[in-house]
Formats: C-alpha cells, sequence, structure tokens
C-alpha cells in the first residue's frame, strides 16, 4: 500500500464529510459595540508547524448577583490540521484532565477514529488516532476531530466570579462596587469587559483597575481591562455613584472576553508518528470566548 495516494485521501475526506472544517485561523469578531469605533478583538497568533492543532471552547453562562450559578453551557471542539504530505500518518497525545466533572462533560469523537473504553461511556481518550491503521489523515484540509459538551450548575466552573453591589445612599443616589475574580489559573483573560447597564444620568467613578467609557447608545458603563491571569493581577475593582436608587438598574451585568487555553484542560501534550517511534513537532491554538456571560438580579 503507498501512503498518501490521492484515492486514499479522497476516501477519507468523503468518510469525514462534513467534520471537514472551513478554514478560519481568526476568532470571531466581538459582537458591534456602538459607542466608538470598534477595536479588534484580541487574536491568539501562532506560527503553525505542519501539524497544527486548533482548539475551541465557547462559554454561555448566567450567575445571581446574590450568588449562585444560574447557569452554564460550554461546547468545544478540536481541529486538526496537516500541511505537510509526509506526516499524514500520526496519532495525537492528550493532556490528562485534571479535575474530575464526572457526567456534566461528555465528549464526542467522529466515527473514523479509534475509541477505548473511556471514549465508549463520553470520556477522554488519552490520544487520538485513527481506527483504520492502514488510512492516513487527509493533507490540507483543518478535521473536526472531538467535541466536547459541559453542562451544569456547580459554582466550581465559573472562570471569572462577579461581585456587583449597588447600595442606595439615602440622598438620592446609589453607590455601585463591582469586583472581578479570575477563578480558573488554566485561563488567561484578553480584552476583558465587563458593561453595566446605568440609570438617567452619568456616572461619577471612584478608584478603579483598568479603564472605562460610557456607551450612550446603550447608556451602560463599560469597564475595560486589557490582561487578567495568574500570573498578572487576577482580581480588580471599581466604585462608582449615580443618580438614582433603583438597584435592579444596574442589571444584568454582561462580561466578554477572550482566553488563552482550555476550561476544562483540552490540549494536546505531543505528537508522534503512528506507531510512535518518532516524535514529531506540531503547534497548537487554545481558546476560550464567551457566548453569552451575564449576571442577573
Amino acid at each position: 500500500m503507498k501512503l498518501g495516494k490521492k484515492g486514499k485521501q479522497s476516501d477519507l475526506i468523503d468518510a469525514l464529510g462534513t467534520e471537514i472544517a472551513t478554514p478560519n485561523t481568526s476568532i470571531p469578531n466581538t459582537p458591534q459595540r456602538a459607542a466608538s469605533p470598534e477595536r479588534p478583538r484580541f487574536q491568539l497568533n501562532v506560527e503553525q508547524e505542519s501539524v497544527h492543532v486548533t482548539v475551541r471552547e465557547q462559554l454561555s453562562l448566567t450567575l445571581n448577583q446574590a450568588g449562585g450559578l444560574k447557569s452554564l453551557s460550554l461546547k468545544g471542539d478540536l481541529n486538526l490540521l496537516i500541511s505537510e504530505p509526509s506526516l499524514n500518518k500520526i496519532k495525537l497525545s492528550l493532556l490528562e484532565l485534571s479535575d474530575d466533572y464526572g457526567s456534566d462533560l461528555q465528549f464526542k469523537y467522529h466515527p473514523n477514529l479509534f475509541k477505548g473504553t473511556e471514549a465508549e461511556r463520553g470520556g477522554l481518550e488519552s490520544e487520538i488516532r485513527l481506527k483504520d491503521g492502514g488510512r492516513a489523515w487527509p493533507v490540507g484540509q483543518p478535521l473536526g476531530v472531538l467535541r466536547w459538551k459541559l453542562a451544569g450548575k456547580d459554582e466550581s466552573f465559573v472562570p471569572l466570579s462577579i461581585n456587583c453591589w449597588p447600595t442606595p445612599t439615602g440622598d438620592g443616589t446609589t453607590e455601585v462596587n463591582i469586583e472581578y475574580e479570575l477563578e480558573s489559573d488554566r485561563l488567561k483573560l484578553h480584552d476583558l469587559t465587563i458593561s453595566i447597564p446605568l440609570p438617567d444620568g452619568f456616572p461619577k467613578v471612584g478608584s478603579h483597575t483598568g479603564s472605562y467609557s460610557v456607551d450612550p447608545n446603550t447608556n451602560a458603563l463599560v469597564w475595560s481591562i486589557p490582561l487578567v491571569s495568574s500570573d498578572s493581577d487576577k482580581s480588580g475593582s471599581m466604585e462608582f455613584t449615580i443618580d438614582g436608587e433603583d438597584t435592579t438598574a444596574f442589571f444584568p451585568v454582561k462580561v466578554d472576553f477572550v482566553a488563552e487555553g482550555s476550561l476544562v484542560g483540552v490540549g494536546i501534550e505531543g505528537v508522534t508518528n503512528a506507531d510512535g517511534s518518532e516524535t514529531l513537532v506540531f503547534s497548537q491554538e487554545v481558546t476560550c470566548t464567551t457566548d453569552e456571560y451575564t449576571i442577573v438580579e
């Protein structure tokens, strides 16, 4: 059998079908903000090797202002791109998950992949490889090979805690204290924005981390922090006062960020040829972005 023949590659492409991903190395644009010219969302720049892996997660969650997680949904996928024909027979070693998510975290493998005991019960195998050793990976096409979903109400899943505390002062104004803290050391947050709706009037901002602006179109205070990570400041705070005493006016608080890393810890530890006799160079891009992240009253 001749490896990498066009017919063999075409067969596998046909078998993978709709799992072939559209090449796209950029992170989706952030939803349009009307207050000022939209700044580009952070993009992770990775120099691609001949074996390149892309891990993307999208997070949606709702937190209660009084405490507690109302809902959380995380969807992830892993794509493989091989650009060198001589590397079309490889296997990927996966990082071992450091946390036990139980049945809240489920993995789904492409039908053409080998599935052991862990995969059969929705868990994560130690490696990704084709179940037919005679087949070769297609070259030049990014392939979706693994998906996962995390859903639950365990507060330990929350990567960034937000505490927004409006207090009427008794003189017709409200004092608002808001703070954030990074709860996941696996993530490095870029372009964190926290948007707090405002009643009529203009806030008087006191001490604060980062920078802020007021969006006149949404009448929201937009608090911006360029970087939050365990290597820098994991937490920050802001306080402001504004006319009015309706504490419900400051919700829902909306959060947006682009994070380096996987919330659940999915990633590639190493790449070898199919028989494991040679270690290969690879690159990977791992990001987690917010789809919807809100704090409700």
